[in-house]
């Protein structure tokens, strides 16, 4: 049951479903130009080191991952400021960022929650390419695992 919190905003208790968008419909834009001038749905533009991140984990295969802290390292930044970014993402799934875990190898968040169907969305993904997680929240990858399957930025 929604309630009224102003004239233009509803307040809901419900938890909102994630949509995972078909990746033909989305256009990633290379050009600076074409980023320039790109939006997101709430009309704010993507900032150049978000662009950063989203071309740095393009490049991430299905049944690989990587950890934010090594998708920090790579782009010299800090794993919170790559975990911002990736919670923006208007190009998911094209933009694959279910493929970054914490580096302890727990699932970490996504589309901004911790826990909850967001999560569990990132978790039915991650297994359905072929990456190990079982039903528990609170389960981590092995080491021998989570290094079977990150990814390597060059």
């Amino acid at each position: 049951m929604a309630e009224k919190t102003s004239r233009f905003f509803k307040k809901t208790t419900e938890e909102p479903i994630s949509v995972v968008r078909d990746p033909s419909t989305i256009t990633y834009p290379k050009s600076s130009a074409s980023r320039d001038i790109f939006r997101r749905d709430n009309g704010k533009p993507v900032t150049a080191f978000q662009w950063r991140v989203y071309d740095a984990i393009q490049h991430i295969p299905p049944g690989r991952i990587t950890t934010y802290a090594a998708l920090a390292a790579h782009l010299k930044t800090s794993p919170r400021a790559v975990g911002n970014a990736l919670r923006e993402n208007p190009f998911f799934p094209l933009i694959p960022c279910h493929r970054v875990i914490s580096s302890s190898g727990t699932i970490g968040g996504f589309q901004g929650q911790r826990a909850g169907k967001r999560v569990d969305n990132k978790k039915e993904m991650l297994k359905s390419e072929g990456i190990p997680y079982s039903e528990k929240e609170t389960e981590q990858m092995t080491e021998d695992d989570l290094n079977r399957v990150l990814y390597s930025f060059k």
